[in-house]
């Protein structure tokens, strides 16, 4: 759903609402049955805090004008309106003008509810259309924008009116009322927006998150973006829906899980924390120590990544640990380092040591018909005796 404005119709579910509601008398209905309806269709809503307080608002509104306002509804509006709480979300995510719109307009609901209602309406069926507001609320699958850093922080940053450009891939199966669902976000490496998907493609992607410096994320959910922030600080580019995408992407397997942001940290945190893990093409990789990574497959591919850097040696594409002996001593190392391992060779127990010397044989062999080999032989003989010495209890 979105949210493009403080008044109470510039919101999705407001409208929702509204369009229910109106739609249900039009049809026939009388207003008990039109309320009940209504309110099951809705219980989604009613379960989350915000929305149910625009829920209540909208219907009661909606009613009022029509000359339908029950006393249960009335008084649910007024039992929000009354509470200050309600305007907490402004103060905190809107400006000082949404702030004052959004106490008016309850301050109006108000007076509204509490004077006499009119006279009941008669409404005939016909053909509902969505406002133009609401068209333009969406943000289809594809739908890519740009948006341009101008904070001091970007100054300060070195990406001063550079672009960060939003591409959304899937839409949010998490109730939320925000626009952008799930994105992408790439960044421009010049002022210069780009034209067409080619160059939407040579732009690099900004990690969002890169656990143990072997895991990269990609993916980022924003939480607070509204139509008033597509209509005058986005710039649509158009729908792209082949965009090529990093090849070392980890993609989590609930959406829950995904990094999430909030629009108004875009100048700030968001920037910042993005220069730190850099890009698909230029990751920024961080000291940090396997025991304090919780996941165990991430430690392996930490052990992988290490040993092939000071082995020279990179197993085959499509290999797997049982195979490979590059694979096979990294995942013995990971596993000495502690906590609980998935892994399909079982604990390190003597059968499995008996294994792991003879892997490690088989990469000093291809190391030693290299002219240039003490260092990775070093490695080799280290690793073993960490083996030997290991005791896990089994």
């Amino acid at each position: 759903m979105g949210i493009w404005g403080a008044k109470l119709y510039q919101d999705d579910l407001a409208l929702d609402i509204k369009e229910e509601y109106i739609g249900k008398l039009e049809r026939g209905l009388d207003n008990q049955k039109a309320l009940e309806e209504v309110i099951k269709e809705n219980e989604e809503s009613l379960e989350d805090d915000v929305e149910k307080t625009v829920f209540w608002l909208a219907l009661a509104d909606t009613m009022w004008k029509v000359g339908r306002l029950t006393q249960e509804v009335k008084q649910k509006a007024l039992q929000i309106i009354n509470k200050e709480e309600n305007l907490k979300i402004w103060k905190e995510q809107g400006s000082k003008r949404e702030y004052e719109i959004r106490k008016e307009e309850l301050n109006k609901l108000r007076e509204k509810l509490n004077s006499p209602m009119p006279k009941e309406k008669q409404l005939c069926k016909k053909e509902k259309k969505l406002s133009s507001n609401r068209q333009k609320s969406k943000w289809n699958i594809g739908d890519t924008y740009a948006y341009q850093l101008k904070s001091e922080k970007a100054k300060e940053l070195g990406l001063y009116k550079r672009y960060l450009i939003f591409r959304k891939i899937a839409d949010r199966k998490e109730k939320t009322r925000d626009i952008p669902g799930i994105v992408y976000i790439q960044i421009t490496k010049t002022e210069q927006l780009p034209q067409n998907v080619e160059e939407i493609n040579r732009l690099e992607y900004i990690i969002m998150s890169n656990m143990g410096n072997v895991r990269h994320e990609y993916r980022t959910k924003i939480n607070g973006m509204t139509q008033r922030c597509m209509k005058e600080e986005l710039i649509y580019l158009g729908n792209y829906l082949d965009i090529e995408t990093p090849d070392d992407e980890y993609v989590k397997e609930q959406e829950i899980d995904i990094e999430l942001w909030l629009w108004k940290q875009i100048n700030s945190y968001f920037i910042e924390s993005s220069i730190k893990l850099g890009t698909n093409k230029k990751p920024v990789y961080y000291e940090v120590d396997p025991k304090n990574i919780s996941d165990s497959h991430v430690r392996f591919l930490m052990r992988v990544r290490h040993y092939e850097k000071v082995l020279k040696i990179i197993p085959p594409e499509g290999a797997i640990v049982k195979d490979d002996p590059l694979l096979y001593i990294a995942l013995i190392d990971s596993m000495m380092i502690g906590g609980f391992v998935k892994n399909p060779v079982g604990g390190v127990g003597e059968t499995v040591k008996q294994e792991a010397y003879r892997r490690i044989e088989e990469l000093r062999n291809i190391i030693n018909k290299r002219t240039e080999k003490e260092e990775q032989l070093q490695v080799l003989n280290e690793l073993e005796d960490k083996i030997r010495k290991f005791n896990n209890g089994l």
